[in-house]
């Protein structure tokens, strides 16, 4: 997800690292290491689907439209639906689940024609609106002769289905030489690692997607170049304006998405296990036929008024290795699952990353390793 930054004096490009330096100061628990971990998916949903299900999400609808009429600066915004999440947090010592917030997600566009989202954060019991928030909002694009992917994918004819795996969340770094990561010109570095779904390879048609982003980001002050990173969990649907960021996380935690499609319905579990967070969501979709584990950069459109047009692509930041483990499709390991689609990360003539064949180890599971090699091309 695009995150552009517009930062007009050196005092407030100091104040916002400030902040970023803070909120990466707290103190998490020991992290957790994939195929080790005490809480172990089944449990937490099982605690979030209880405490859900009585919830009236047209009420919760309803309030966020109220709070946001009430907002003066969004007055003449015009808003449609986009989904809709909840974001929950555990204990990583006992695994009891805390629901914090009910996130209607809107489109909204803007008189001047630009789309971003508007994020409420409501109560879980609907009695009050905790904030609202802005996210850009860009929708999925492609570019010719253009490989953004580095994974693999499978081809699953069944009526339900259930994917997941974890990893360790990459380290975001500014690659030797170019790019800057400079984004005054909309490009970042980002890094995403994500489990996902469709009904036609290559994320084509109906989708699904849920994961972890690793970014650096740099702004310009006269002569200067400032950089900061950026680490959350998102999701996205084919039907939505873009990805939406649910969960703030961490480099080094250990993450997990879990997407399963059921009588209609795609659902989505994006967990960070090592500081705590979860955020889950649905939406109506149509069956999928193609689970995905992949590594990528991401590519993005923009929007006024209804018109896209491509934004072209992030750079691949630099990273060391980072392996996607306990990967599964309806609890078979992917290991035991033939003839998937292999994707090369190659740009330019560059191998960006370097992926490793699908292994199993009795400690990780089905797993294959990313490594970086360059992100010349990008």
């Amino acid at each position: 997800m695009k995150r552009v930054v517009a930062i007009g004096t050196l005092l407030m490009v100091t104040l916002m690292l400030l902040s970023i330096l803070s909120l990466n100061t707290f103190a998490y628990p020991t992290p957790q290491s994939p195929g080790d971990l005490k809480c172990q998916m089944p449990v937490l949903e099982s605690q979030i689907n209880s405490q859900s299900a009585s919830l009236n999400r047209q009420h919760a609808v309803s309030l966020a439209l109220q709070a946001i009429t009430n907002a003066s600066e969004y007055a003449s915004y015009k808003l449609t639906l986009d989904s809709l999440f909840d974001r929950w947090s555990f204990s990583v010592v006992t695994c009891a689940v805390n629901w914090k917030s009910v996130d209607p997600v809107f489109l909204s566009i803007s008189p001047n024609g630009s789309s971003i989202f508007l994020v409420v954060s409501e109560n879980p019991n609907l009695n009050g609106v905790q904030n609202i928030t802005q996210q850009s909002a860009a929708v999925k694009a492609s570019r010719s002769n253009y490989n953004p992917w580095s994974g693999y994918e499978y081809n699953v004819q069944t009526s339900s289905v259930d994917a997941n795996a974890q990893w360790v969340i990459p380290t975001a770094s500014i690659p030797a030489g170019n790019p800057t990561c400079y984004n005054g010109n909309n490009y970042e570095c980002v890094l995403a690692v994500w489990v996902g779904e469709s009904v036609s390879p290559g994320l084509n048609g109906n989708f699904a997607q849920g994961g972890s982003n690793s970014e650096q980001s740099c702004v310009q002050y006269q002569y200067t170049f400032v950089c900061y990173s950026t680490y959350n969990l998102w999701y996205e649907f084919s039907q939505s304006g873009g990805q939406v960021s649910c969960a703030p996380a961490n480099p080094g935690d250990t993450a997990l998405a879990d997407m399963s499609y059921y009588g209609g319905t795609d659902s989505i579990f994006v967990t960070d296990f090592s500081n705590g967070q979860i955020c889950s969501t649905s939406q109506s979709e149509s069956a999928p036929s193609y689970e995905q584990f992949i590594g990528e950069i991401p590519e993005w459109a923009n929007c006024i008024f209804g018109y896209c047009y491509s934004t072209g692509s992030d750079y691949l930041p630099q990273f060391n290795q980072f392996s996607i483990e306990q990967a599964t499709i309806n609890a078979q390991p992917i290991s035991g699952i033939s003839n998937p689609n292999g994707y090369q990360m190659i740009n330019g003539g560059n191998l960006n990353i370097q992926r490793s064949g699908v292994s199993y180890s009795g400690s990780l599971g089905a797993y294959f390793t990313q490594t970086w090699q360059t992100s010349a091309g990008t």
